[in-house]
């Protein structure tokens, strides 16, 4: 995975659970709304294991890489609903493919 920063990785890595999307380069930074969006569906959350996601907009059907350091949150996704994927590049390229 790529990170937009050294604070990015370090958040996803040894931060709080959080959500993570690409920024306009394809690198991954910390999604301040959409994390504290669903902190507060879920907060009790705690880190647990690594994972990526695509994430499919329940109105228009448009797909993103979401990354977390908190599964629990990325399954709370209010607008959408979410897909675990296990291949970082391939969901890249799944949501890469959709233009």
């Amino acid at each position: 995975m790529r990170f937009a920063s050294e604070f990015d990785k370090a958040a996803f890595h040894a931060g709080p659970p959080a959500l993570f999307t690409p920024d306009p380069r394809g690198n991954l930074r910390i999604d301040p709304e959409r994390t504290r969006e669903v902190w507060l569906l879920v907060p009790e959350a705690q880190r647990g294991e690594d994972a990526i996601y695509i994430l499919t907009d329940t109105a228009t059907g448009v797909r993103m890489l979401l990354a977390t350091n908190c599964p629990a949150l990325a399954l709370c996704q209010v607008r959408g609903s979410v897909r675990r994927v296990d291949d970082y590049d391939a969901a890249r390229a799944e949501v890469a493919g959709q233009w």
